[in-house]
């Protein structure tokens, strides 16, 4: 066994200073684009939704992974029974499954499994660690098939008090018969020493124990985290990470993550932090072949780095073990490091990116979290995303997304625990999934005004407006007409028909993916002028509502002169114009008027204003009618 440590002397990174904007009213990003695709809510207050989150693989074979994510405080059957979300990457659809009691924590710790029952289907891994099975908090897991969502196997931890499940992995066929096994950590394991922690790998074929590994120390802690890698010896098995508190001389809060075969769960290496109270592998994670040597390299957090006064990320050479790179913000107190991830390609330059949390950071406010997106090969800052929520926490957990959106670049996810749901405002904790290119970004409408008229003319506000080919605009489902991209940070368009007091988001998208602004529209039925009324010249009124309902009557309020004015309505003939007339048992969702304006001195620069009367029931009844806008016309 080898035993490396983490470099002692910073080498802070410098880069440009970038914009900050308000993306999609939900976080800040700076950098080359990057917006957010989805995001998931806890439901109530303190759920710590997103406290773990896992790329699970593509368990609903739509082409892309989805994502399983922990609320180990949500309330079940009582406090802090938990429940965990299974989503499909691409945004639609989900299923959770519950702690089976109170205080349970189910959903603590969540894992993508691989196939452990050889169905074909990924499956995954929940933890509940304070689960009672065999004594109070001696923990349990359960694995479930991807492919009926049924559980496959649970297992129970051993003695009281070692949060068995606290950290759970997979992914790996330690013993080659074909199905992936499992890696669950019991961190406060009592074996030769109090709390020196324990990992056991377990067979996934029939849930039997392949081996154990305990801590060394009092108080290591051996399992706070665990991470599924590539083959490193050689041996063509998947290896993985142990992490642990204390270090190989026992030395508290310096923090080592070691290298176990995969094969024969043996230790190949550790490396350990400089200095005191790093927690040197709070987080690791594989990346790739970083180097292009054949052989997959991997990164490791430090969020306390130098004794607390700034956190630091590292990225080690899967080959020699060496350190390729290393990267801080240069904060004190950020936490950076306390989560890490490899995320494939995200900008599409062909080199893998690197994503690291900073839950402490507090730029937007005190803890509401950064997350950092680094270019693996140089080391260079390209994008970073800032916490909304004062204490959110946001990057307390991040991930590769996959690629959902199926463009050939990786999108990525990031938890804030303690993140505000955008409907209730309570801290339930949130998840969201960001693009890997630069999507449009919607600012605004034209003005602050919630509700709009049907096919009333808006202009949006943004950025990137103009990168896709095409461009669209949509109203809740519905599309916008009459598109038009004025530059990269102005679109006008016209307002699709909507339902009587539907609210619905507005969304931007083109072939870099969408911009949204949640919940701003709201319908009401719409007439709009067409032509100018000139004398002498026409012009037309065109009324919409929501198809289904009627156009129960117009009001026309002409100038206070004796004027003929002729409304005409396709072949039904020359109408009466009045002051107010009715339109009775006409059951039409749209129509067009046509009014001729005699050429009479008399009406130059006098208004006319129209309105219309919708509902339902055409013949008298006006319950939970509406009125349309008020449209002038001013003659000329």
């Amino acid at each position: 066994m080898s035993t490396f440590l983490a470099s002692a002397e910073p080498s802070a990174l410098v880069w440009s200073p970038m914009r900050v904007v308000l993306l999609l009213s939900v976080l800040a990003s700076e950098g080359l684009g990057g917006g957010e695709y989805y995001r998931w809510c806890g439901v109530d207050g303190g759920d710590r939704f997103g406290a773990a989150i896992a790329n699970v693989g593509d368990v609903d074979l739509d082409g892309t992974a989805d994502l399983l994510i922990g609320a180990p405080r949500a309330w079940v059957s009582g406090d802090r029974t938990g429940r965990a979300y299974l989503y499909s990457g691409r945004g639609s659809g989900g299923r959770f499954f519950s702690g089976e009691k109170t205080r349970d924590r189910f959903g603590a710790s969540v894992a993508g499994a691989g196939d452990v029952d050889g169905d074909g289907a990924p499956d995954f891994i929940v933890g509940a660690p304070e689960s009672d099975g065999n004594g109070a908090d001696s923990g349990k897991i359960y694995v479930y098939s991807g492919a009926s969502y049924f559980l496959l196997f649970a297992s129970l931890g051993r003695t009281s008090g070692e949060f068995f499940g606290d950290t759970v992995a997979g992914g790996l066929d330690a013993n080659g018969d074909g199905h992936s096994d499992i890696l669950v950590a019991a961190p406060y394991y009592d074996g030769l020493f109090a709390d020196s922690g324990r990992v056991d790998l377990i067979s996934g074929s029939d849930g039997s124990l392949l081996a154990s590994i305990e801590g060394k120390h009092s108080s290591d802690q051996l399992g706070l985290f665990i991470a599924v890698v590539d083959d490193l010896d050689g041996d063509a098995v998947r290896d993985f990470f142990v992490s642990s508190l204390q270090d190989a001389s026992g030395a508290g809060d310096v923090g080592e993550t070691a290298l176990y075969s995969g094969a024969t769960a043996k230790e190949i290496l550790s490396l350990s932090g400089a200095g005191t109270d790093n927690r040197f592998g709070a987080s690791v994670a594989g990346t790739g072949d970083l180097d292009s040597d054949g052989i997959g390299d991997f990164i490791v957090g430090s969020p306390r780095y130098q004794d607390q006064v700034y956190g630091r990320a590292f990225v080690y050479s899967g080959a020699t073990f060496t350190e390729l790179l290393a990267f801080s913000d240069g904060k004190e107190t950020d936490n950076l490091g306390a989560s890490v991830a490899g995320a494939g390609d995200v900008d599409g330059d062909g080199i893998p990116e690197l994503v690291i949390g900073a839950p402490l950071a507090s730029e937007s406010g005190v803890a509401a979290g950064k997350v950092f997106v680094l270019n693996s090969a140089t080391g260079e800052l390209i994008h970073t995303f800032v916490g909304r929520d004062q204490d959110g926490r946001f990057g307390g957990r991040v991930g590769d997304a996959g690629d959902v959106d199926l463009d050939g670049r990786s999108e990525i996810m990031a938890a804030a625990v303690a993140g505000d749901h955008y409907y209730s405002g309570q801290n339930d904790g949130t998840v969201s999934v960001y693009y890997g290119l630069a999507p449009p970004e919607l600012f605004d409408l034209d003005s602050e005004r919630a509700l709009f008229w049907a096919e009333e003319a808006v202009t949006l506000h943004g950025r990137e407006f103009s990168r896709g080919e095409t461009t669209e605009v949509l109203f809740g489902n519905g599309l916008a007409s009459d598109v038009q991209v004025v530059d990269d940070q102005t679109i006008v368009c016209r307002m699709p028909v909507g339902g009587p007091g539907t609210v619905v988001d507005v969304t931007v998208r083109n072939q870099n993916g969408f911009g949204k602004l949640f919940k701003v529209f709201e319908f009401f039925p719409g007439v709009r002028q067409e032509g100018i009324g000139y004398r002498g010249g026409t012009f037309e009124l065109h009324y919409r509502c929501f198809p289904g309902d009627s156009i129960l009557s117009i009001l026309g309020v002409p100038p206070p002169v004796s004027v003929e004015i002729a409304p005409y309505h396709g072949n039904l003939g020359i109408l009466p114009f009045s002051w107010f007339f009715f339109v009775p048992g006409w059951r039409f969702d749209n129509f067009a008027i046509q009014i001729e304006v005699p050429d009479d001195p008399a009406l130059r620069d006098l208004e006319f204003l129209f309105q219309a009367l919708t509902g339902p029931d055409p013949f008298g009844s006006t319950r939970d009618a509406s009125w349309s806008n008020v449209l002038s016309v001013v003659i000329q």
